[in-house]
């Protein structure tokens, strides 16, 4: 999977939890202050990616995590797969 389709799938993903259009969620969007979200919601967003894409976000970065391109960093350096 290349960094621009993870990206596409990664805005599909926070779009449909959040009830956005993806072309509308920017990279630097910060989850709590520009797109709304509390901490909890934050957990949910980031426990959704990970089912949708069955990738798993290291358990270190996950507070650290804020934006779109946290994301996409945590994931570059993160185990590719979820073990069935």
């Amino acid at each position: 999977m290349t960094r621009a389709s993870l990206e596409q799938d990664l805005r599909r993903v926070i779009a449909a939890a959040i009830h956005r259009d993806p072309e509308y969620i920017a990279l630097q969007d910060d989850f709590e202050e520009d797109l709304g979200l509390d901490s909890l919601d934050r957990l949910d967003l980031l426990a959704a990616v990970e089912d949708e894409l069955g990738r798993r976000i290291p358990e270190e970065a996950l507070s650290e995590i804020r934006t779109l391109a946290d994301v996409l960093k945590a994931l570059d350096g993160g185990p590719r797969e979820i073990a069935a």
